[in-house]
């Protein structure tokens, strides 16, 4: 019999060496990458096979299944990881087709680790999905018409498969009474945890769980629910900038020339101009003069909704309204 999709990809996983010896910086060795990618590549492959729309977390509704989980969340990304240097590797090397692979590859790996679980479990993947995002943000000029064409489609399947996050607040609220688990509030700036949940870890484990939640919950309002809705803002920002920098790219490539208003693009280019989940309006669109470095100025004034007319900047200045949020967000934040 064989193993549910999300469980064999917790196996391959725990297969994988840690890649901790690289770092995420614009230093990144060649032959490292090159080294860590090759002897890798089979359980990568496998794994991908296991990301379809029917991998979910496996979600038990006992006391324990906490505890007995966290250690998956911890393994899984380090496969994000994984996928994240293959993607580097062939943005380095200059494989268009294995970058878009790798980062749809990560969207995938966030949106299956995400559907089905627990608030935790989205909190973790949110990262994935911003390493894959990042991936193809930075390589989006190179693409040739036939790669566009085919990451606008892929776009639309990966936000039509992504769970909305209030489905994983109200399965987590349903699992909490169903179980009878203790509320606990995780600390920001202590990180403290409840025993339940560190009882069987070891420090490193501990550390590295601790690490998740932590870049999950920073620069973030307080509130929980305002919290999460910025996570998922972004992600569907994210995917939906995307899309749109690259139908405008395919308008450019057919017409010589960028469209007055985004309206344009459709229905050639896109059924339909998606919206912008921070404002529920337009994204922000200008055409620019051919003096200028920019063809285009594509973004949104973000969760704060101040408009600096294009301004770009890292997340947390996004978050504190100090800039707007763009696919320059990602190129900034140095992922």
């Amino acid at each position: 019999m064989s193993l549910p999709p999300y469980t064999s990809l917790v196996q391959i996983a725990l297969q994988l060496p840690s890649p901790d010896d690289l770092s995420y910086s614009a230093e990144l060795e060649l032959a490292d990458l090159q080294s860590f990618v090759t002897s890798n590549r089979i359980l990568l492959d496998d794994a991908r096979d296991h990301l379809d729309a029917s991998c979910a977390v496996p979600l038990e509704y006992d006391a324990d299944y906490f505890r007995r989980h966290c250690p998956e969340i911890q393994v899984l990304r380090n496969l994000a990881d994984a996928f994240y240097f293959e993607g580097i590797l062939a943005l380095q090397t200059q494989q268009y087709d294995r970058v878009i692979s790798a980062g749809l590859t990560l969207i995938d790996l966030g949106n299956a680790t995400a559907r089905g679980g627990l608030q935790v479990d989205y909190l973790a993947s949110v990262r994935s999905i911003a390493l894959g995002s990042s991936l193809l943000c930075k390589a989006r000029e190179n693409f040739d018409a036939e790669q566009r064409s085919r990451l606008l489609s892929e776009l639309a399947r990966v936000e039509s498969e992504h769970e909305p996050v209030e489905v994983a607040i109200e399965r987590d609220e349903l699992w909490t009474e169903l179980v009878d688990y203790p509320d606990e509030e995780i600390d920001p700036d202590t990180m403290a945890l409840p025993p339940e949940m560190t009882d069987d870890l070891s420090p490193e484990q501990l550390a590295e769980f601790q690490q998740i939640i932590q870049e999950g919950m920073s620069n973030l309002p307080e509130d929980n629910q305002a919290m999460y809705a910025c996570f998922e803002q972004r992600t569907i920002a994210t995917f939906r900038l995307l899309a749109l920098d690259l139908a405008l790219q395919q308008f450019a490539a057919l017409t010589g020339t960028y469209p007055a208003d985004l309206e344009h693009l459709r229905p050639g280019v896109l059924p339909d101009i998606p919206r912008d989940p921070f404002t529920g309006q337009a994204f922000r669109y200008q055409p620019k003069s051919a003096d200028e470095s920019e063809s285009f100025l594509l973004y949104s004034p973000g969760p704060l909704q101040v408009d600096h007319g294009g301004q770009p900047g890292n997340w947390p200045e996004v978050l504190q309204g100090n800039a707007d949020f763009s696919l320059q967000t990602f190129t900034l934040e140095g992922e």
